[in-house]
This record gives structure tokens, C-alpha cells and sequence, in this order.
């Protein structure tokens, strides 16, 4: 990681800013960054990690608690990592909704009143049925929703749910794909009370037939400002292998013609085999995905990372990387390098999880680039950070940004040589949004003007006309990018900084503090 100059370690301490890097584990959580969850004492494996307000951190997947049958869990940690034992029985909550082999979560999403809605599928052993369930805030059933709590999604049909997003209006989607004579992309969207939604679709269901799709499987979706729902995953074209695809409805559930070919955009990296597995959307109305591509069988199965981004329309949005829109990246050139998540801080930076394994080791990596398609060199050095813990095997499963910027990546710990065993595994991360400048400007009134400014930022402070301050100007890993001296109704030019999100902090010699923050364009 790098070593910061003297200078640098002097104001990080004057301003209160944690001295540790983005790309570092934020060493006050559980065990140096790390914590670790036996939730049975047979295989956990978790699907979605979700972060209250309060700064508490819920997990939600499946545990296989009698060493054969898998039943829902849901844990909920204290910010520091410690499980908060207000919630369930000791932090944790498991249960089995139906008493078939395998009750599987697969994506979890928390309400604004401190409800969870959790969907997956249930499985005997030939069949799935998709359902989507609500919990109160304690962990305990809300039986308002549905039938008790539970909504059946299936019905006589064979179908699995991978995806869900509730819209603002409390309306819930939720992809996947069916199962019939071939697999076919899925969309379901519920009312807030648990019933289907009968404007969507057909009686609140979507099934889609893409051309030239043999079949298809949606991994996860976004639903945008405007209410349309934008599809991520891959289909198995004819005569071709596994192909990245990306779909965007309208919100009624029928395809956006304006999009792609004709709702449509098939994407094909490296040699055709690829698998879509995340995407995210920005607030001007771009598409970014994450994925990876086959390079090679031997010595390993080789797979390689690569995130694109689209224009709104579909079309490959150029200005993101070198080569039309796609980059690609290789951490392990001797193992599978394999797409997880991906999330979009507000300062515009993507952060995206993967691992590299082998099958003899398995390493989170956390990958992070700004908005232009390269790696942000601020984050780990290199913009790549790889979690490698000894002697085990460790798949992260998702990622989760807090309120705060730091970084949560979820997944599972195997011991070396002990497959019947997984825990369950959180890493938090520090990203470079400074905390305590937010939480000092929280305390502050706003002093500068215009704001945003292409140019010339203005002081105004007509309490302490006669003050002289001391101005630094951070950016949003904690890096000091300017430095001077101003007065109350001073004038600071900020030209030559790039476009984003800054803060500014003035030090008196009597030494007040005050600060705010701007976006210089």
C-alpha cells in the first residue's frame, strides 16, 4: 500500500481523517477488517448484504443446518462487526418457509420503515418455485404481506428468481428465469402488499423470448428513474456459446423498443463464451455491466474480468476505456478470474468485486475505476485490491457500499481441503470518502459560492470579516490537492482541478474549523 509523506500523516491527524488508504481493511472492524460467521456447522453461503441507517450490517443467504436440508438465514451486526443480539436469537435468524430439501435466498432488499423483502426459490430436488417474503425489523415474520408473510410466485411452473429491486413506489421486481421445455428470462413485479401487480406483464409475470436465444437467464436488474427495467444476463444464442445480454422493459413489462435491438443487446467478449453477471446505472442514464470471458482450458480454466458501459440507447458507450467501451482485466494470469457485483459510489467510481481461484485457493478481489475506464490509481495502489487468507478458499458472493463510502464485500471462507464447511465471511474496506469532513460539515453553514463552480470558488463568512484562514482543499480519497491562505471574503481559483465532488476546509487561527463541500465541473 502507499506510505504517506510526513506532510500528508501532520494533516490527516490535524483534520481527525483516518491515516488508512482506500483499498486498506478498515482495521476497526471485527477482526483487522475481517469478520467471520458460522451460521451451522455444515455450509453457509450468503446472497445479499444490506446496511441500515443506524450503520448496522445484515447479511441474508442459506445454512445448511442438519448437514442435508438448506433453510433461510438472516444475521444483523453492530457497525463494529460484533452480531447485534437484539435481532433474532443472538443475531441471527434461520428457518425453513417450506419443508422441501433446499429454501434458497438469492437476493435481499431493506425498506425504508426497517422491513426486508427476501426472495429465492424452493427446491425438492426436481423442481423450483420462486417466491418473495417480507420480515419486520426484529426478524420476525410480517404477516401483512401476502399469505402470512410469504408470496407463491409460482405457479405449476418451474422458475427461479436470482434478482429483486423495489421500485419507489414500493412495487417489487424480481428476475429470474423459467424452466420449461428451455430456460427463458423472468420477470415478476409485486404489489407493496404482497400481491402480483395485474399492470405488469401478464397478471404481474414477463416471459421472455429473446431472438435467436435458444435460452436465456436474467442475474440481476436495475430499475431506472423513468420506471423502465433494465435486465443483466446471458443467453445461449444459435450456434453460439454463452453470450452477455443485456434487456430493458418498459414498465410494463413488454420490451423497450428504443433499446438495443429492439429491447435487445447481446455483447460478446473475448472468444464468445462469456457470462453477464452484475449491472449498475448512472444518474445520466448510462449502463455499466460486469462480467467475465473465457481465454483458456490449460494448465486452468482461465477466465478473465471485463466491465463495459452503454449509452442509454444501447449502444456501446466508446469513452469508457480504449478498445469501444469494454475493458478487460487479468489479476491472476494462472486462474479463473470470475465477475461477482458491482456497485456506483456517489462520487461516480465504480467498485466491483470478483475472486480468482484455482479450486485450490480463491482470493476476493476489489477493483475499482473511475468514469473514463481506467483503474483509480488512488484505491490499493493500483486500483486492485486482493483479500488472501491462508489456507482457504474464499468466494465472495456480494458488495454493498455504506453511507459512509466504506466498502462491504460478502461471500464465504473454506478451509483448505474442507468442502462440507463454509462460514460466512464480511471484509470492509476503506474507499477515501472522508467521514469526518462530512460529519464537520454537517455543523457548519454553507460559505461558498457558486456551487457548483467551472472556476472561481467565493468565500463569504460576514461574521469574521477581518479573519484570515487557512484553506485545504481535499478530494474524496482524503488527499490535500490544495492548500492556502484567504480571508472571510475570499476568493479561491479551483480551474485547474478536475471535474468531482470536493471539500473545503478553513482553519483559523484561533483554530476554528469549518467546512463544505463543491462539485467543481
Amino acid at each position: 500500500m502507499k506510505k504517506l509523506g510526513l506532510l500528508f500523516w501532520i494533516l490527516l491527524t490535524y483534520v481527525g481523517v483516518s491515516a488508512q488508504n482506500p483499498g486498506d481493511l478498515d482495521e476497526s472492524f471485527g477482526n483487522n477488517g475481517i469478520v467471520k460467521t458460522a451460521i451451522s456447522e455444515s455450509f453457509d453461503e450468503p446472497c445479499s448484504i444490506l446496511t441500515q441507517p443506524d450503520g448496522k450490517i445484515i447479511t441474508v443467504g442459506r445454512a445448511r443446518m442438519d448437514a442435508q436440508n438448506y433453510s433461510i438465514y438472516i444475521s444483523r451486526h453492530l457497525s463494529d462487526g460484533e452480531l447485534d443480539d437484539t435481532f433474532g436469537i443472538n443475531g441471527i435468524r434461520v428457518w425453513r418457509p417450506v419443508d422441501v430439501y433446499g429454501n434458497f435466498a438469492m437476493a435481499a432488499q431493506l425498506l425504508e420503515d426497517g422491513k426486508i423483502v427476501i426472495s429465492g426459490y424452493f427446491f425438492d430436488g426436481d423442481n423450483s418455485q420462486a417466491f418473495v417474503l417480507r420480515i419486520n425489523n426484529d426478524g420476525s415474520d410480517d404477516v401483512t404481506f401476502g399469505a402470512n408473510g410469504m408470496l407463491m410466485l409460482s405457479n405449476n411452473t418451474h422458475d427461479v428468481v436470482e434478482a429483486m429491486q423495489v421500485q419507489s413506489d414500493g412495487k417489487i421486481v424480481l428476475g429470474g428465469y423459467r424452466t420449461e421445455d428451455r430456460d427463458r428470462m423472468l420477470v415478476f413485479r409485486v404489489l407493496p402488499d404482497g400481491q402480483f401487480d395485474d399492470t405488469f406483464g401478464n397478471n404481474g409475470v414477463s416471459v421472455l423470448s429473446l431472438p435467436e436465444a435458444n435460452e436465456s437467464f436474467v442475474f440481476d436488474l436495475r430499475v431506472q428513474n423513468d420506471g423502465k427495467i433494465v435486465l443483466f444476463g446471458t443467453s445461449i444464442l444459435e450456434g453460439v456459446s454463452y453470450i452477455s445480454t443485456v434487456v430493458r422493459l418498459n414498465s410494463d413489462g413488454s420490451l423497450d423498443n428504443s433499446f438495443g435491438n429492439d429491447g435487445v443487446v447481446y455483447l460478446s467478449v473475448g472468444e464468445a463464451i462469456n457470462f453477464l453477471q452484475s449491472g449498475c446505472l448512472r444518474p445520466d442514464g448510462r449502463i455499466f455491466v460486469g462480467g467475465h470471458y473465457w481465454i483458456s482450458n490449460f494448465p486452468v480454466l482461465h477466465y478473465g474480468f471485463y466491465v463495459a458501459s452503454f449509452n442509454p440507447d444501447g449502444t456501446l458507450d466508446t469513452s469508457f476505456g480504449s478498445d469501444g467501451g469494454v475493458v478487460k482485466l487479468i489479476v491472476d494470469k494462472d486462474a479463473g478470474n470470475y465477475f461477482v457485483d458491482m456497485r456506483l459510489s456517489e462520487d461516480e467510481k465504480l467498485f466491483c468485486l470478483g475472486f480468482s481461484t484455482d479450486n485450490s485457493y480463491g482470493d476476493f478481489v476489489v477493483f475499482n475505476f473511475t468514469m473514463d475506464g481506467n483503474l483509480n490509481l488512488d484505491f490499493s495502489d493500483d486500483g486492485v485490491a486482493v483479500l488472501e487468507l491462508s489456507s482457504s478458499i474464499d468466494n465472495p458472493k456480494c458488495v454493498e457500499l455504506q453511507s459512509d463510502g466504506k466498502l462491504l464485500a460478502c461471500g464465504q471462507t473454506i478451509a483448505s481441503g474442507v468442502y462440507d464447511k463454509s462460514d460466512i465471511i464480511i471484509a470492509r474496506y476503506h474507499t477515501g470518502v472522508v467521514t469526518v469532513l462530512q460529519e464537520q460539515e454537517a455543523k457548519c453553514e454553507v460559505f461558498v459560492y457558486p456551487n457548483p463552480t467551472a472556476g472561481q470558488l467565493k468565500i463569504n463568512l460576514s461574521n469574521n470579516k477581518g479573519a484570515s484562514y487557512k484553506a485545504m482543499i481535499f478530494d474524496m480519497t482524503g488527499r490535500v490537492v490544495m492548500t492556502e491562505q484567504i480571508n472571510a471574503q475570499g476568493t479561491i481559483d479551483v480551474s485547474k482541478l478536475q471535474a468531482g465532488s470536493y471539500f473545503i476546509q478553513l482553519v483559523s487561527d484561533q483554530e476554528e474549523t469549518l467546512v463544505n463541500r463543491f462539485e467543481k465541473e
